[in-house]
């Protein structure tokens, strides 16, 4: 699991091609120390070895959510 601290651009990027696999994302939201927290979770494919089972975790805090929200607005204009 990680802790989402800052976004870094990757500049231009070759993954303008089509993804592997299709896979579900969980999220949640909770409160800790009195901070409100974003988590996402994707599972393995039914490929993998151990479908269903977590394979990436992502917190976000507030202000790393809004990080998030500008980059997703900037990324689809008009969202």
């Amino acid at each position: 699991m990680a802790k989402v601290t800052s976004f870094v651009s990757l500049g231009y990027s070759d993954r303008g091609r089509r993804w592997r696999t299709e896979v579900e994302c969980g999220y949640a939201t909770f409160d800790l120390d009195g901070e409100r927290y974003l988590h996402l979770e994707t599972y393995g494919s039914s490929e993998r070895e151990v479908p269903d089972k977590v394979s990436q975790s992502l917190e976000f805090d507030r202000r790393t959510a809004g990080e998030l929200k500008a980059l997703l607005e900037r990324s689809f204009p008009g969202l």
